[in-house]
């Protein structure tokens, strides 16, 4: 029985070595500032409250997704280089870029529709590794 176990959990280990590494990383953001346009208001700016969120992030792959900000569905990212920034946009007008080395962020949000009724607004903030 020993011989067995032990022949399962060499096993186990080797299966775990050979699969291939994730870059995928949860980290949690937080704005310092936001602002925008209330298209009811007849595009009046105002200032928001700045918001928080976790967002899943592959550098390598070129990928995020948040569902609590609507960086979801269907999502395009591009990487620039010498920048370190990886920039996002998903199909609800949700934009989010991050910097690589310093985890700061900008993000944005301009959907738009038949008659705009959302917020558009802008924000900055840093981000950390969970």
């Amino acid at each position: 029985m020993r011989i067995f176990l032990n022949a399962v959990f060499f096993t186990l280990g080797l299966f775990i070595l050979v699969l291939p590494a994730s870059a995928k990383d949860i980290y949690y953001c937080a704005a310092q500032a936001a602002a925008g346009f209330e298209p009811k208001e007849n595009y009046e700016f105002s200032k928001y409250k700045p918001k928080r969120f976790n967002v899943q992030i592959d550098f390598e792959k070129q990928t995020m997704v948040s569902e609590k900000i609507w960086l979801k569905g269907n999502v395009k990212c591009i990487s620039v280089d010498y920048s370190k920034t990886l920039y996002c946009v998903s199909e609800y007008g949700r934009t989010l870029a991050v910097n690589k080395v310093t985890l700061g962020f900008h993000t944005s949000i301009m959907f738009l529709n038949d008659g705009p009724m959302d917020d558009i607004t802008i924000s900055h903030g840093s981000c950390e590794k969970f």
